[in-house]
């Protein structure tokens, strides 16, 4: 998810001589598209794959801060959401990642289309907000379930071997520690 501090990730990208060949969106939740397309556009326009699952989320891209109940403070959203890029592949479950030796995952819970990315040669799975160390992630949005998201984490997750390192949004976690605690 491209969201954040836009010369942060350009210096990251730069200090690394990187080629960004896609731009992966775990869900269509608004805030994701904060930097989005200056991102994109300082990547040369790169492919952006988000789930099929998360098409009228992303079609409703500038009523969700009122859906989600953001204040006037976060107004600056509704102007950036008005110029996002438009998505070039919408993931299924199990879709390879170009060149990155990864594969899509379908994680429905904090939305129907949230996907993590998983790197099974790395043992390194990118989950995001799925999985916050120990608990299950966040499930308190209008299009949110927290059964959905728990059998993601049961089926998806915890059968994976143990040292799998898990990136979750906030903190980092393994398959060994999810099986214990969540």
């Amino acid at each position: 998810d491209p969201s954040g501090p836009e010369q942060e990730i350009f210096e990251v990208i730069d200090r690394h001589d990187l080629n960004i060949t896609a731009i992966l969106l775990t869900n269509a939740f608004f805030f994701k598209c904060q930097g989005i397309t200056t991102i994109w556009e300082y990547c040369e326009k790169p492919p952006i794959w988000l789930g099929k699952q998360d098409k009228g989320l992303w079609g409703r891209m500038e009523d969700q801060p009122n859906l989600l109940k953001f204040n006037k403070e976060n107004s600056a959203y509704h102007e950036t959401c008005a110029n996002i890029p438009r998505i070039t592949h919408w993931m299924e479950h199990g879709d390879e990642l170009p060149s990155l030796g990864g594969f899509a995952i379908h994680l429905p819970g904090l939305s129907k289309g949230f996907f993590g990315f998983h790197f099974p040669d790395h043992k390194l799975f990118v989950i995001g907000d799925a999985i916050d160390k120990g608990q299950l992630g966040r499930c308190d949005y209008y299009c949110s379930n927290l059964d959905d998201l728990r059998q993601s984490v049961v089926k998806r997750v915890l059968p994976l071997p143990e040292d799998t390192v898990l990136l979750c949004a906030q903190t980092v976690s393994s398959v060994s520690i999810e099986r214990k605690f969540n």
